[in-house]
């Protein structure tokens, strides 16, 4: 018991919002804030390493209970170096403003099944991101932008 309570304490912190905390997945870690019933992406706190592959997944488990992940917080991955591709499951509802920031090698995006919409400018500080993979039925704001930035967006 007294393990569980120092784990729990290295890897989660309350706040005015809610509790932030980190889980680890395909060897990265990601850190989510809880929302009642489901979970969201934060970049309150950073993690600084990660595979050249991000998967982020549909669910994730705190405290015994499931967790559905829905979505990103503004720059919701942050400065993630070395990570080339990042794959962001059906379960979230949309890609937002600003969902990724300072990600120097990101090259990719894939946007599976169920995902409604991108919005905005999702990429800030990304230079290198040349592809993003989305579902047909994926509605995408701004497509201009993207074809300013050369970003071919490939509907599967």
């Amino acid at each position: 018991m007294t393990l569980t309570l120092v784990a729990f304490a290295a890897t989660a912190q309350k706040n005015m919002d809610g509790i932030i905390f980190g889980f680890k997945y395909h060897g990265n870690e990601l850190h989510y804030r809880i929302w009642k019933d489901h979970v969201t992406v934060t970049s309150e706190v950073r993690s600084e390493n990660f595979t050249k592959v991000v998967e982020i997944p549909s669910e994730v488990k705190y405290q015994g209970k499931t967790y559905q992940v829905v979505g990103f917080e503004n720059y919701g991955i942050v400065g993630a170096k070395n990570v080339e591709k990042i794959i962001v499951p059906g379960s979230f509802r949309r890609v937002k403003l600003h969902s990724f920031k300072d990600c120097p090698d990101l090259r990719e995006l894939v946007v599976q099944n169920g995902v409604e919409s991108i919005s905005g400018e999702p990429f800030e500080n990304c230079p290198k991101v040349k592809t993003v993979y989305i579902p047909a039925s994926c509605e995408v704001t701004s497509e201009h932008w993207y074809k300013k930035k050369h970003v071919k967006l490939v509907r599967k």
